[in-house]
């Protein structure tokens, strides 16, 4: 039932005129992470799977940061130029 919940919020995150990719869930599976076009570059958002608000993390037009990994439940990691 839960990996159901996570595929209906997943596909609600890639119906908006925007790009979104890479979504990778905390081990507490309270969060999922992933990088998407706003702009010409890709930036870092989280949504809580409980409340289903996304925030964006990092918003950098001169640089990109993509394919976020959770290092614990609290501190993601990225690649980044």
């Amino acid at each position: 039932m839960k990996l159901l919940f996570i595929l209906l919020l997943l596909s609600q995150l890639t119906l908006s005129a925007n790009s979104y990719f890479h979504p990778t869930l905390s081990s507490d599976g309270a969060h999922i992470a992933y990088y998407g076009y706003v702009g010409k570059t890709p930036d870092l958002f989280i949504i809580d799977i409980k409340n289903g608000t996304a925030q964006q993390l990092t918003d950098t037009p001169e640089f990109w940061e993509i394919e976020p990994r959770w290092l614990d439940n609290n501190t993601l990691y990225y690649l980044g130029g």
